[in-house]
């Protein structure tokens, strides 16, 4: 879209649809806003899309947070979104994704399960459909955008960050090592650990999907407990069961015990937890934009990190 076509639309004038776009900062919010919103109108009806699939492996809060973000983006442009939640089931992904019928106006939004299946469809050379993997990929299978987070540096922050407030002893309650977000978030901890000398740590496996997996390791290691001085959850559900042990053992954050949580809630925000999260609106606009790298050029197979952001509220730092 050129920035005449912009001025024709919105009504303004060519040199400040010039302006807005090469220094935002300088131009009043809701012309950038109104600039947005036609740019925005413009990359989904380029797309050509009637119907995109969002596969998922399991519904939380940041997953249902994406999709609401997502489903934001493209519902007001008339494009049917359908969601699909495979509860880490191969079978039950299996039937799903062979009951969609691809084409080049299906788009479909992938972390998948089964990531040895050889799926016909993602071999196609005509008529192909957009498929974005997000988080996981295929062992095998011909190239595609992704969309993926740094999970790997996300815990990395969260070490640097107790480090800096001089915490040596950090126990790291992380996911089960049979998915690929956990591998990574227990390489990222052991990585940034081993950049820092006298620290002592010890990583403790749970469900990440279960946050009574977590309750029940605190209790189960309370004797050891009160050895460490900082806790890093490897997500949101994890934090609620560490929580919960937590209080049963009298420890309070960050008076007796410092914290910080892999992913973000309303919940933890309102106990002023310190977290590493990632935007679900930045990941939504990435994928808005991979879809329109599409529209251009068919052949555009790109992948994105998506880095990881901090928010402190005091519960990395002892209060004494």
């Amino acid at each position: 879209m050129t920035i005449r076509e912009i001025a024709n639309i919105t009504g303004l004038s060519t040199a400040t649809v010039h302006r807005a776009l090469r220094k935002p900062e300088n131009s009043k919010p809701e012309i950038i806003k109104q600039i947005n919103t036609i740019l925005e109108q413009n990359i989904v009806e380029n797309i050509g899309l009637k119907k995109i699939y969002i596969v998922l492996p399991h519904i939380n809060e940041f997953y249902t947070k994406l999709m609401v973000d997502l489903i934001t983006i493209f519902n007001k442009h008339f494009i049917q979104i359908v969601p699909f939640i495979t509860h880490e089931d191969k079978q039950s992904e299996y039937n799903f994704i062979s009951s969609i019928p691809f084409s080049s106006k299906i788009g479909l939004i992938w972390v998948p399960t089964d990531t040895e299946h050889a799926y016909s469809f993602l071999n196609r050379q005509k008529n192909k459909p957009v498929v974005i993997f997000f988080n996981r990929k295929l062992t095998h299978h011909t190239p595609h955008s992704g969309v993926f987070l740094d999970n790997h540096g996300a815990v990395a922050i969260a070490v640097e960050e107790l480090v800096k407030n001089k915490h040596s002893k950090l126990l790291f309650i992380n996911g089960d090592l049979n998915l690929q977000t956990a591998i990574s978030r227990e390489e990222g901890f052991l990585f940034a650990i081993q950049k820092y000398s006298g620290i002592e740590s010890k990583i403790i496996n749970a469900n990440f999907h279960e946050w009574r997996s977590a309750y029940q390791n605190i209790i189960e290691h309370k004797d050891i407990i009160t050895n460490y001085d900082a806790i890093i959850s490897g997500n949101e559900l994890l934090t609620y069961g560490i929580l919960k042990g937590l209080k049963e053992l009298q420890l309070n954050i960050p008076q007796d015990i410092c914290f910080i949580g892999i992913d973000n809630s309303f919940s933890i925000e309102s106990q002023d937890l310190s977290t590493i999260y990632f935007s679900t609106q930045q990941i939504s606009d990435q994928i808005s934009r991979i879809f329109l790298d599409h529209t251009h050029n068919s052949q555009t197979n790109s992948i994105y990190y998506i880095t990881a952001r901090l928010s402190l509220r005091g519960s990395e730092k002892n209060s004494l």
